[in-house]
């Protein structure tokens, strides 16, 4: 099932992204994937719980 979501940060081969039901989880990165790009993927590498969410933000903040 395809689920639709935000790119927030591109990591190497991984895209960190938010779904329309707020979950931050982990995908392949693929051709053409920009921060901020509306995409339908596949089912995540990983989900991150809100302790991890709280975590990538700030490093995000930071860099």
């Amino acid at each position: 099932m395809k689920r639709k979501g935000i790119i927030l940060k591109i990591q190497g081969d991984y895209a960190i992204g938010i779904t329309d039901e707020c979950e931050i989880v982990q995908i392949l990165r693929q051709p053409g994937m920009c921060e901020g790009l509306k995409i339908y993927f596949d089912p995540p590498i990983k989900n991150y719980k809100v302790k991890k969410l709280v975590e990538q933000i700030s490093i995000g903040i930071k860099h």
